[in-house]
């Protein structure tokens, strides 16, 4: 009986795992799907010139 009792531990913890690489994967998808504002290229820092 204690190699059901591992394998069902197991089961338990591969769906945890999966719900949350799911998690993961959704979240991933989100923020890709959501527009990033676009960085200020017009106004560049001052510490970004090249050094002469």
């Amino acid at each position: 009986m204690a190699l059901q009792e591992k394998l069902d531990r197991f089961k338990q913890q591969q769906e945890k795992c999966q719900s949350m690489l799911s998690n993961i994967s959704a979240k991933s998808a989100f923020s890709r799907s959501t527009p990033k504002p676009a960085l200020a290229a017009a106004a560049p820092f001052p510490s970004a010139r090249p050094l002469k």
